[in-house]
């Protein structure tokens, strides 16, 4: 038809092959005619050679269909085989190199989210962190400018004092003024001295008051000297005591010596006063011109004397008034000094008075900072590993998920259903492990059982079929409808009795279920099946007449007691821990989200308990501060 055959067969249309098959099958090969001997052809039958009677004999036979078969799936192998080559390389040289530099750029990317939030996280902190060392410096800045505006006060009317202790000295100088108008000369100049003295005092006082009120502005940076000074202060008093006591002496013989020139000056004015009356006598006397010579020498001798007298009298009374002078100015600073030492005393004690009150609350508070510390140091070991786990976790899981996670269209199944009851997922999810090494021989014991769909009942794999909308072929296992194989005791004991120190043990006893009600599973795909550490003893195991049972080896070798032997190398070798079997890896995950559990279990035991002290800390931390600047003002003082 149309240039084409066209066969057919009980009015099925088939292909060429499939007819020359069917004769084949019954003896009729139309390219071998010796299916029949026509007449005239016995003599070439019977002159045959032996491999040409061999086809003969396989003709009728019905044999020679299979080997044409053989010939045609080995040439169909090695076509498959040549694909399976080309696919390999391309797999190995583009995709794989192109899958790992996609997954290192994927643990790029969650390194850098992780690092992201936790940068976001920690600039939070540090605006908070600044934000509240801002309100502790305006709190603290209000209490300064209190005591600042009480010292400003208490400088005010200390420069009042002054101010009126300046016009009582005027008004004292402005008496001594006019008191030294009807007074002698040598008083004169020593009151004006006086008054001289007090307007020097009166304008050291308002010099004073001016250093003070500029000295309030400069009170921060002259606190660290009036710390030193404070420490000398004493010293300094016992020094302006003993100078005191110094000028004081000077003073009491400066004052004799005063009083001894004064009783000279007396004893010469009266000395002189005799000359001149005895000269006067003389003259109205005699008139003798030598005598006259004689007193006026003598005269002229005591004035001389007189007015040296009087020098080194004066000189003597400027030493005195200077001994007073500094006298006063060594009085004030004694004063200055006992004035400041009460201050500082008075502030070291309401220091002392405040930093017991803070102890005291200190140790009502049963706060320990250490503890403390280290448990927010503990905090935050722990929540670095468990960022750190759950990284390796979801990339490990990354790589697994799309080969054993069972996804369907839960949205299409309807109201009322639950998810978490009714589908179990994958078998592979679904298995732990207890012996990681026989992960190889488990899952080759499994086979592609291993993911198969683990559901409640056969209603729910029904749904599952119709509307769950499956990209792909699944089969499903219903506990309610599984019917478990499981080795017989016997069978246990005659293999622990042919090979004991467990080298062959039930592959049941190897593994556990993620839960309890996917037990049953576990039993219908593991429970008749020996795990074996070597190929000898899983045939040993295998062909025992008491066991009879099938063995797996550690290497994944299968002995069947019907007869089949499988085994050798892994295509694609081994080494890598891309290379572990399936259930190796996901038990690694499994260990590994056991790990993040108990380390997120930690870091929420470890963060209530600081919650817990965070009163207590918050009250500590403020009560240490106020601490320190009682300590550092007390210092400062």
């Amino acid at each position: 038809m149309g240039g084409r055959n066209k066969y057919t067969i009980n009015g099925h249309t088939v292909d060429a092959s499939r007819v020359h098959d069917m004769f084949q099958s019954v003896g009729l090969n139309v390219n071998n005619p010796h299916f029949l001997i026509m007449q005239g052809r016995i003599t070439k039958v019977l002159n045959m050679k032996p491999p040409e009677i061999l086809g003969l004999i396989e003709e009728a036979a019905g044999t020679r269909m299979f080997e044409a078969k053989k010939v045609s799936a080995q040439k169909t192998i090695e076509k498959k085989q040549g694909k399976v080559e080309e696919l390999s390389k391309v797999l190995e040289e583009e995709i794989t190199p192109q899958l790992k530099k996609l997954q290192e750029e994927r643990a790029n990317y969650l390194r850098w989210a992780a690092n992201n939030t936790e940068l976001e996280r920690l600039a939070k902190f540090k605006v908070a962190y600044e934000y509240t060392l801002a309100e502790r410096s305006v709190a603290g800045s209000g209490a300064r400018m209190g005591e600042l505006g009480t010292e400003a006060g208490t400088l005010a009317a200390t420069g009042r004092r002054w101010r009126a202790c300046a016009a009582e000295r005027d008004a004292e100088g402005t008496a001594a003024a006019a008191r030294v108008a009807a007074a002698r000369g040598g008083e004169l100049a020593s009151l004006i001295e006086a008054s001289s003295s007090a307007t020097r005092e009166a304008a050291s006082a308002t010099s004073s008051l001016k250093h003070a009120e500029k000295a309030l502005g400069e009170e921060e940076r002259g606190r660290a000297a009036a710390a030193k000074a404070s420490s000398e202060g004493e010293r300094s008093i016992g020094e302006l005591e003993r100078a005191l006591e110094r000028y004081l002496s000077d003073g009491a013989r400066v004052g004799a010596a005063l009083a001894e020139a004064e009783a000279g000056t007396k004893a010469l004015q009266a000395k002189l006063t005799a000359v001149t009356a005895g000269m006067r006598g003389e003259e109205g006397g005699s008139g003798d011109s030598s005598s006259t010579s004689t007193a006026a020498d003598a005269l002229i001798s005591a004035k001389a004397e007189l007015k040296t007298v009087g020098a080194e009298a004066a000189g003597r009374e400027m030493r005195v008034k200077e001994m007073k002078k500094r006298s006063a100015e060594a009085s004030a600073a004694l004063k200055a000094a006992e004035k400041d030492a009460r201050g500082l005393q008075t502030s070291l004690e309401a220091a002392r008075a405040g930093l017991d009150s803070k102890r005291v609350q200190l140790a009502s508070l049963k706060y320990d900072a250490g503890g403390g510390e280290i448990l927010a140091s503990r905090r935050d070991a722990l929540a670095a590993a468990a960022a750190g786990e759950s990284e390796k976790l979801e990339e490990a899981w990354a790589s697994l998920l799309p080969t054993v996670e069972f996804r369907y269209e839960e949205a299409g199944m309807g109201k009322g259903w639950d998810a978490a009851t009714r589908v179990k997922g994958t078998l592979a999810q679904l298995v732990r492990l207890l012996r990681p090494a026989a992960a190889k021989a488990l899952e080759v014991a499994a086979g592609g059982r291993l993911f198969g769909v683990v559901v409640d009942t056969e209603d729910t794999a029904a749904a599952l079929i119709s509307r769950g909308g499956l990209k792909r072929r699944w089969e499903f296992y219903p506990l309610s409808q599984l019917k478990t194989r499981i080795l017989a005791p016997e069978q246990v004991a005659a293999a622990a009795s042919l090979v004991p120190g467990g080298g062959a043990v039930p592959a049941l006893s190897l593994l556990r279920p993620t839960s309890p009600e996917c037990a049953r599973a576990l039993e219908y795909v593991w429970g008749n099946v020996f795990i074996c550490d070597t190929p000898a003893i899983a045939q040993a195991v295998c062909y025992d007449k008491r066991i009879q049972a099938r063995c797996i080896t550690l290497e994944g070798d299968i002995f069947d007691p019907r007869g089949l032997v499988e085994g050798g190398s892994d295509v694609g070798g081994s080494g890598g821990p891309a290379t572990l079997p399936l259930l190796a890896r996901l038990e690694e995950c499994h260990s590994a989200n056991d790990r993040l559990i108990g380390l997120r279990r930690e870091l929420g035991e470890c963060e209530g308990t600081l919650a817990a002290m965070s009163s207590a800390l918050r009250a500590h931390k403020t009560i240490t501060e106020e601490c320190v600047c009682v300590c550092a003002r007390a210092s400062l003082k």
